[in-house]
């Protein structure tokens, strides 16, 4: 027993083995997790056609081709499309609950306050929901230059880490080139500040940087040029105007006549702003308000859907956590590089949940890192506070596993996941051209395909078909209530029994879901 207690007192065993505790705890929960989770088409399955094509050519800069770079390294481990979505998926839910432990525990966190904050994120619907995967990959390479910073005390070697992990993350998500600009800016200053000439160590490293931040700038390029942001901003826009005025068009598919509309022919989010900011007002207004029920809603567990004592109870939480953290004497002495860091890091996310939305993949790195900040300020190792003090906040997160299990993992039977499977089950002869209006069910096709689009139908369907010279037809509930669709009798009078002879009515079995086949691409039975 003394033994096992002096094995204990030793830091890095007892971190080992909380720290392979919190491992499998994660992976198992991921396995099972992924096994209930349907696939989510548009933006995650276009990353994962990126990464699949990266042998014929990064994406641009805006298209976060670090990530498409990741998506092909996970394909040499899973050859099913399906499979490697799924991987994806899995591996990002554990990386970031294990990477939690480590730089709380790098911070100086109590080992306890370490290993619950990183429990609380595992479960959270933050860790879990958040859709697309792409912003977990930029916490993920945050967060490592985060623990690496930590634990380098050199301040030039610091910003070194500090920087080029910015730099990775702005070819994942764009608006981390804000997050390099501050670090950049910040790191100069100091040189300047310190009267550095050449030759020094200092101004070395800052030219070394540079020099592989030009690198990667020349690698992908500008990651600013092709007009994402806007993409970004006029669908969020569309859908905050569709909440308030509802015309039941479809926000993601439509944004670009919504914004023509409001705000005439703009280029880019500046130009949308100075064109008519009332209009933007209202719409970073609509964001402002949407804020906090979204903050909270991601911290529930993701069992519960939000429910008003939820939040009382994270209020609660977050307030014991504030005053710990202020009043503690322990943690007044913390780095000053950690504060500017961290500021640096999730200042983007910060901006484009104003801007944009209060998505949760716009919270993520934005809450992840708050709550760090919260946990090692409120308990830092070498602490003298009383118990009861310190443990207050332990009370009350076992009432979170009390709250209602009201929310579904996805929707049941994984509609995309069977049709997919039943499209992989019609062996098809010959290339097809496939029209769909859910994003993306060529990606996983075994056979060869062609995307239609549903936004591309301007005209009539009979002379769309014969024009786009259609093979296969997905019609998804959101096919069916897309208003051209809805409002065209020729559509109608196909889906009622006008697609016979030449096409064959497949119902998808468990779902809402028809594939409208040609027969002429069909295998002879």
């Amino acid at each position: 027993m003394d033994r096992i207690r002096d094995l204990w007192a030793r830091a890095w065993v007892a971190d080992a083995i909380c720290l392979t505790g919190l491992a499998l705890l994660s992976i198992a929960f991921a396995i099972r997790w992924t096994s209930q989770l349907d696939i989510r088409l548009y933006d995650e399955t276009t990353y994962l056609e990126r990464g699949l094509n990266v042998p014929n050519g990064l994406p641009t800069a805006d298209m976060a081709p670090v990530y498409a770079l990741w998506y092909q390294a996970l394909s040499w481990f899973a050859e099913e499309r399906t499979t490697l979505y799924f991987l994806n998926y899995g591996i990002t839910l554990v990386l970031i609950p294990i990477l939690t432990f480590l730089l709380l525990r790098t911070h100086g966190t109590t080992r306890g306050a370490s290993l619950l904050a990183a429990l609380f994120i595992q479960f959270t619907a933050l860790n879990l929901f958040t859709w697309p995967r792409v912003s977990a990959l930029a916490l993920t390479i945050l967060m490592i230059g985060a623990i690496i910073t930590t634990r380098v005390d050199d301040r030039d070697r610091k910003f070194t880490v500090a920087v080029l992990a910015a730099g990775m993350a702005v070819f994942v998500r764009p608006e981390f080139l804000l997050a390099l600009l501050i670090l950049v800016t910040l790191w100069s200053w100091e040189i300047v500040k310190d009267g550095a000439w050449p030759g020094r160590l200092p101004l070395l490293e800052w030219s070394f940087v540079l020099a592989c931040l030009i690198g990667l700038f020349i690698t992908f390029g500008n990651p600013l040029a092709n007009g994402r942001g806007l993409i970004a901003f006029g669908q969020h826009y569309a859908l905050n105007r569709e909440s308030t005025q509802p015309t039941g068009m479809d926000p993601w598919t439509n944004w670009e006549e919504v914004i023509e509309n409001d705000l005439g022919p703009v280029q880019s989010i500046r130009e949308a702003m100075f064109r008519n900011p009332e209009k933007f007002a209202q719409h970073v207004g609509m964001n402002l308000a949407l804020t906090p029920s979204a903050i909270g809603a991601q911290l529930l567990p993701y069992w519960s859907r939000p429910v008003w004592y939820g939040f009382v109870l994270l209020t609660l939480l977050v307030a014991q956590l504030l005053y710990l953290g202020v009043t503690n004497k322990a943690a007044h002495g913390l780095s000053h590089f950690r504060s500017k860091f961290t500021v640096a890091f999730v200042l983007p996310a910060l901006v484009s949940v104003i801007i944009i939305h209060p998505r949760a993949h716009y919270l993520l790195v934005l809450l992840v890192f708050a709550m760090i900040t919260l946990v090692s300020r409120a308990y830092p190792e070498g602490s003298d506070r009383p118990r009861l003090c310190k443990y207050a906040p332990m009370v009350v997160l076992p009432i979170f596993l009390f709250l209602p299990n009201t929310r579904p993992v996805g929707p049941a039977g994984r509609p995309v996941l069977a049709t997919i499977r039943s499209i992989n089950a019609l062996s098809l002869q010959d290339r097809a051209t496939v029209l769909d209006a859910d994003g993306g069910y060529t990606v996983y096709m075994h056979s060869p395909a062609d995307r239609v689009t549903a936004q591309d139908k301007a005209q009539g369907f009979n002379a769309f078909l014969r024009g786009e010279d259609l093979d296969l037809i997905v019609a998804t509930p959101r096919l069916m209530e897309d208003h051209r669709y809805r409002e065209d009798e020729e559509w109608q009078r196909f889906v009622e029994g006008g697609h016979s002879p030449a096409f064959r009515k497949v119902p998808v079995e468990g779902t809402e879901v028809l594939l409208f086949v040609s027969e002429r691409i069909l295998a002879s039975p």
